[in-house]
């Protein structure tokens, strides 16, 4: 152990005839035989206290530790540093790839948050249109509401004239349809008739219905104003059977 001297007179273990003894301090100090007192309560080269033990192989493990042959605990050493080496090293990549994990959830975390503010604006945006649709459909409830009301106020009011018009051709029928004029109308084909002062020629309407010539032919039987001079141009006569024959004959009379 080359290393090994006296810290005061820097004397070597193998230098000198004699043998040396050399002695180590509480405060990590070598000195030899020379340059300490056993029964010093005090280091010589630092003057602190301290206590003196002898190199040897009766002193202590702790201290015998500092004298070893590093060649022999090098490779072990070594063993060690390479084994605590890889599990530093296993511990790091783990942190590593939690690190790179924390990354690519912040990134997928802030895709999520922009799709959300973009799905919130879309949502408004449908809940606007959804409003505004609804007022739309309540303005065009409140318009089917008010033409169902006009279409029912013109329907009832549609069927009032029609009644009227019906009363009135009925009444023009039964003012020109007397029992002599229709008499005259009817039968002008077997007897014709030169129409003279006292007897004007009739202008019937056009649009008299068969049932109103009918009823109008009928109300003259009933009265019984055909008198013996009118059965006379009656003879070899057949009375029409319904309303439609009448009609066409009345039709080719005014032709």
């Amino acid at each position: 152990m080359f290393w090994v001297f006296c810290n005061s007179c820097f004397i070597k273990p193998s230098q000198g005839k004699k043998k040396r003894q050399f002695f180590m301090t509480s405060c990590c100090h070598i000195l030899c035989d020379n340059c300490t007192q056993l029964d010093a309560k005090t280091c010589k080269k630092c003057a602190s206290p301290c206590m003196i033990v002898q190199c040897n192989n009766q002193m202590p493990e702790e201290i015998k530790e500092v004298f070893i042959d590093v060649s022999d605990t090098i490779p072990k050493l070594i063993k060690v540093l390479d084994f605590q080496e890889k599990n530093r090293s296993k511990l790091m990549a783990y942190y590593r790839n939690n690190v790179e994990k924390y990354k690519t959830a912040k990134v997928y975390v802030s895709e999520l948050e922009q799709k959300l503010h973009t799905a919130k604006q879309k949502y408004e945006a449908c809940k606007v249109a959804l409003n505004k649709q609804q007022s739309n459909i309540e303005v065009l409830i409140k318009k089917y509401q008010w033409y169902k009301e006009k279409c029912g106020n013109l329907e009832a009011s549609s069927r009032t004239p029609s009644s009227l018009n019906l009363n009135t051709s009925r009444n023009i029928a039964n003012q020109h349809f007397t029992p002599t004029s229709a008499k005259q109308s009817v039968f002008s084909m077997s007897a014709p008739r030169t129409p003279s002062n006292n007897h004007r020629p009739i202008h019937t309407n056009r649009f008299l219905t068969p049932e109103s010539i009918v009823s109008s032919y009928r109300s003259s039987n009933s009265s019984g104003s055909l008198t013996g001079s009118s059965k006379a141009t009656l003879a070899g006569f057949t009375p029409p059977s319904d309303s439609f024959q009448l009609l066409s004959l009345f039709n080719k009379n005014k032709m």
